[in-house]
């Protein structure tokens, strides 16, 4: 784990990931929007949330659901990428391809 990319490392069921009330989209700083999951009290976001998505798709796992809102991301001052809004999350589009 690179503790300068990740929070912390945690299992979740993928019941849990799959359950329409966990899915939701955020948008980062920068603009960039994407699939996200909130369970045990944790926002999952970005590259894994954008994997986690492809998987239950590909697996057959995915539940139907409709995405709501977009949710903006909080800005945490001092972490690279959230306090500029111009910097590039480095995430790729999700573009449901």
């Amino acid at each position: 784990m690179d503790q300068g990319e990740v929070a912390g490392v945690f299992r979740v069921p993928v019941a849990e990931l799959a359950d329409p009330a966990a899915r939701q989209r955020v948008r980062h700083p920068s603009g960039w929007i994407g699939p996200a999951f909130a369970v045990q009290g944790l926002l999952v976001w970005g590259f894994t949330a954008g994997l986690l998505d492809r998987l239950l798709r590909i697996g057959g796992w995915e539940r139907p659901w409709t995405p709501g809102p977009i949710n903006e991301l909080p800005v945490r001052p001092g972490v690279p990428g959230d306090d500029d809004p111009q910097a590039d999350p480095g995430f790729p589009e999700d573009d449901d391809a």
